[in-house]
This record gives structure tokens, sequence and C-alpha cells, in this order.
């Protein structure tokens, strides 16, 4: 059989990120939550709604850390990547069709980074709102700690930003010095 079969995408079990981040998030916030608010509920119920929060959040870092690593092409290659950027430096065997199309989905994703900033931006106004017109008292301090932490994230992201772009250019400027396929005698 000579035909090319479509390369299977290797895929890291979305129930361990799950069950880690809920874990984590779940544990944070139901230590967290029962000491910043001066709530009248009961230790165990604000604990109970901590753990229920994080662990919908972990829920939602599930899918957006699967979805990375699907639009990568697994998670092998998301490490890849992830080390390429950091680096700024292509792998010794990167072969330059593939890698041009994961620098396609990281421009896709710079060029989307304004409205995470944004959504951020959102979020810490709207815990500024809750802090401010004490609109759910049983949360005590919580809202600051959210104005805190959306606030830090919404000021990081754009450096952040900045910073990939400048290295998916380094990576592309790799691309094109490696040669990419049909360039062959397009600069002689």
């Amino acid at each position: 059989m000579t035909g090319t079969r479509p390369e299977k995408v290797e895929r890291h079990p979305r129930w361990t990120v799950f069950i880690v981040s809920a874990i984590f998030f779940g544990t944070f916030m139901g230590l967290l939550q029962p000491v910043l608010s001066g709530s009248p509920t009961p230790w165990g119920g604000r604990v109970l709604m901590g753990a229920i929060s994080g662990s919908l959040f972990g829920a939602g870092m599930t899918w957006f850390i699967s979805r990375w690593w699907e639009d990568a092409g697994g998670y092998t290659k998301a490490r890849s990547l992830q080390t390429a950027l950091r680096k700024r430096r292509l792998p010794d065997d990167a072969d330059p069709q593939e890698w041009s199309a994961l620098l396609d989905l990281q421009e896709v994703s710079i060029h989307r980074a304004r409205w995470y900033t944004a959504i951020l931006i959102a979020a810490a106004i709207l815990n500024t709102v809750f802090a401010l017109t004490r609109a759910a008292p049983e949360l005590g301090l919580l809202p600051w700690f959210g104005v805190a932490i959306f606030a830090a994230m919404a000021i990081y992201a754009p450096f952040e930003t900045r910073s990939r772009r400048a290295a998916v250019h380094e990576l592309r400027k790799g691309l094109e010095r490696s040669g990419t396929p049909g360039d062959e005698g397009a600069s002689s």
C-alpha cells in the first residue's frame, strides 16, 4: 500500500488534566474561600463552594489546554512548540511544512490575544464592582483577590503576546533559512 495515511494525532488523556487541575484549583479555592470570606455560612459549606468553583475552573482549564494540544498536533508536539518558542530555535528535525502550519496557528492565537486581554479586564472590572458594591457580602475579600489576579493577568498578557510574536518571527526566519518545500530554485 503506497498511499499515505494521515498521521494519528497523539492525545494526552483529558481526564488526567481534569483531575489534576480540579484537585489543584478545587483545593486552592476550597481553602481560600473560607479564609477570605466573612460569611456566616458554616466553614464546611464554604469549603464545598470553593471546591465546586475551583473544579469548574479546572474543567475550563482542561478544555483550554486540551484544545491547545490538539491544535499543535498532540501533547508531544505542543511541548516541542513551547520549547521552540521559549528558546526561539527550531528543533533539529523540524519539518518545514509542519512547523509552518504550527506557526500559522500561533499567529492566529496572537491575533486573538487582544480579546483574551479584554476578557481579563472585564473580569477585573466585574470583581471590582462586586467588591465595591458588596453585592455578594458572603464572598468577603474574595472579589478583591479576583481584582488582583485578573488585573495582573491583564497587565502581563500584552507583554507575553509581544514576546510570543517575536519568537514566532524568529522561528519563521529559521524556517526560511532551512528552506521550505518548493523554494529550492527560488533564491539562486
